[in-house]
């Protein structure tokens, strides 16, 4: 998980702590209600923060395995289309040369006949 992500979660985490606290010591009850309340609001906070860390790095996992498995393949599909155009090229200059060679040989073979 990213450092800023893990930063955003942790004030959150704290900010949702310390609003919870301050809303229960506003709230007119015995303090040993109030400090087993706190515990309890500092408790759920933490594991709701837990729960949503654990959901941002599975997402981001699922994210990261899904752009890679593309990135993959959109660099075979390049490959492949590299091969396929080298090979189309190949057979042109080959075409090429041979008609070159042909007309050569031709053109060699016409004083020949001239001769003849």
């Amino acid at each position: 998980m990213k450092k800023d992500t893990k930063k955003l979660l942790w004030g959150f985490a704290a900010g949702s702590a310390v609003g919870s606290a301050l809303g229960l010591l506003l709230a007119p009850k015995s303090g040993k209600e109030l400090r087993q309340q706190i515990a309890e609001e500092t408790s759920a906070g933490l594991e709701k923060a837990q729960d949503l860390a654990a959901r941002v790095e599975e997402k981001t996992s699922d994210w990261y395995a899904r752009a890679k498995d593309s990135a993959l393949q959109i660099r075979d599909e390049l490959a492949e289309w590299k091969n396929r155009r080298c090979a189309e090229d190949g057979r042109e200059i080959q075409a090429e040369v041979s008609g070159q060679a042909e007309t050569e040989a031709g053109t060699a073979a016409s004083p020949e006949e001239e001769e003849k």
